[in-house]
């Protein structure tokens, strides 16, 4: 993490502070859509009805927050083929700062990609028209 290394895990949500190393500062700590009382600051992300592959070459649907961490992480490495000189405080802020909040009233937020990476790109990059968004959010 010293040298600008953004760190994405998946938090414990049935641990109090999620967790090592969730719990760790500067990392992006990750729990389920579904996760209850995960600590503030953790982010969520997609965390059931993944599909995947299974044993004996079938497909089936998995859940947790270590599914969550691995859709962060691509998300992030998508931002970091964008602008590949990102700190991780900028990735931070960019999942966190348009993100969709999970319930009202809710302290957490579910991580929107598209707007992610609208920030990153300085355009609508996904979904525009499907959200009648045509205002391009300004870049970090």
């Amino acid at each position: 993490m010293t040298r600008g290394i953004t760190v994405v895990v998946a938090a414990d949500p049935g641990v109090r502070d999620g967790g090592f190393p969730a719990s760790h500062p500067g990392v992006l700590a990750v729990a389920g859509d579904d996760a209850h009382d995960v600590p503030v600051g953790v982010l969520l992300g997609p965390g059931r009805d993944i599909p995947t592959t299974m044993v004996g070459a079938k497909w089936g649907f998995v859940a947790g927050s270590s599914f969550a961490a691995a859709h962060l992480t691509g998300l992030v490495a998508l931002l970091r083929e964008l602008s590949p000189n990102l700190r991780p405080e900028q990735v931070r802020e960019a999942l966190a700062a348009q993100a969709i909040p999970a319930l009202a009233g809710d302290r957490h937020v579910i991580v929107d990609a598209c707007a992610a990476v609208a920030r990153i790109a300085g355009t609508c990059a996904c979904a525009c028209a499907v959200a009648g968004d045509t205002k391009s959010p300004p870049p970090l």
